[in-house]
């Protein structure tokens, strides 16, 4: 049996805290319905680490890139790159790893397909309705 790609899922994470984990999770689960297996490390590491604390933060971001270059892919997800998010795909890029672009509406259609439609017709805010 074919080994499954590992794919390295980015997206947003400061400021909208809450509603980016939310979507954060939602690319997870994506990831996986997609048959690939996906790392999540903006997930994991703000655990253990605080995100406040500018070193903890540094060795987050650290230990991120250091998983990177062990991926076959970096997906980046959502609608935005974040600063975080551009440093992964330049360090992607110089890795040789593909980087693929998943839009916000691609994960949602998945799992919210009636919020979707809301919001295209001017709805609240997708996440906080589904959640």
């Amino acid at each position: 049996m074919k080994e499954k790609p590992v794919v390295y899922l980015a997206s947003p994470y400061r400021g909208a805290k809450a509603q980016n984990e939310a979507f954060a999770r939602l690319a997870l689960a994506y990831a996986i319905q997609s048959g690939v297996v996906p790392v999540a490390p903006h997930l994991l590491y703000p655990q253990v680490l605080k995100e406040h604390k500018a070193k903890e933060r540094a060795m987050g971001m650290e230990l991120g890139v250091s998983l990177l270059k062990r991926c076959d892919e970096l997906w980046l997800c959502g609608n935005e790159v974040s600063s975080g998010m551009e440093m992964e795909r330049q360090e992607a890029l110089k890795a040789g790893i593909l980087v693929r672009k998943i839009s916000a509406e691609e994960i949602y259609r998945v799992f919210l397909p009636d919020e979707i439609h809301q919001r295209e017709m001017g709805g609240q805010n997708v996440l906080e309705q589904s959640l």
